[in-house]
């Protein structure tokens, strides 16, 4: 449900979003990296009284499973809060699709979409000086809202 406090937070929340896409693509990128460096190969002598050599490869308990647990779990974490926000902006979104009136529209577009102040609002609109009857406009508009 679209309240007016996520109405007035929505240009911070589509900031977040961003950036907890790039959070999110780093800490993919870092679990790769540890994934495709964390294997260790060595050489062995053995068998034959030392003569044969072997290659041995693997990945090394400890620190670097460690890591990449940590790694993972915060990925997690933030996959979480992204995929919340995205539920919030598409109620935001279906919020302002359901206003009837395309005045209606516009006015929580620019505003709560855009971020604009309820000046450039009324620029955007051709009155820059008529913002606050703008404003109280959409109060009128966003009145069932809580």
């Amino acid at each position: 449900m679209v309240t007016k406090h996520i109405l007035t937070e929505y240009s911070e929340t589509m900031e977040e979003i961003k950036i907890l896409k790039s959070r999110i693509e780093t800490q993919e990128r870092r679990l790769q990296k540890i994934k495709e460096s964390g294997s260790v190969v060595d050489m062995v002598s053995g068998g034959y009284g030392g003569t044969q050599h072997f290659k041995i490869e693997g990945v090394p308990e400890g620190t670097m499973s460690v890591v990449a647990t940590q790694l993972e779990r915060n990925r997690f974490k933030l996959q979480c809060r992204y995929d919340k926000l995205l539920i919030q902006e598409n109620e935001v979104e279906d919020f302002i699709s359901s206003l009837e009136s395309s005045r209606a529209r516009k006015l929580v577009d620019l505003r709560y979409r855009q971020g604009k102040s309820w000046k450039e609002v009324a620029k955007a609109l051709g009155v820059p000086d008529k913002w606050d009857s703008l404003r109280k406009e959409c109060e009128g508009y966003l009145k069932d809202i809580s």
